[in-house]
């Protein structure tokens, strides 16, 4: 899951991939930080996301 989100005006993105079963239900982060755009929250999370996959 790709979060991407301003808290207190800053972007904000996040990674998270599912907790596995008996976990809650809930999802758990991976990796996530803060850039100076919109825009480039969207990019850092986008390339994260696919960095990771890969793995």
């Amino acid at each position: 899951m790709l979060l991407v989100f301003t808290e207190d005006n800053v972007p904000t993105w996040e990674v998270r991939r599912k907790a596995k079963r008996g976990g809650g239900g809930g999802s758990d982060l991976v990796v996530g930080g803060t850039a100076d755009t919109f825009e480039a929250a969207k990019a850092a999370a986008l390339f994260e996301s696919t960095a990771r996959s890969a793995e």
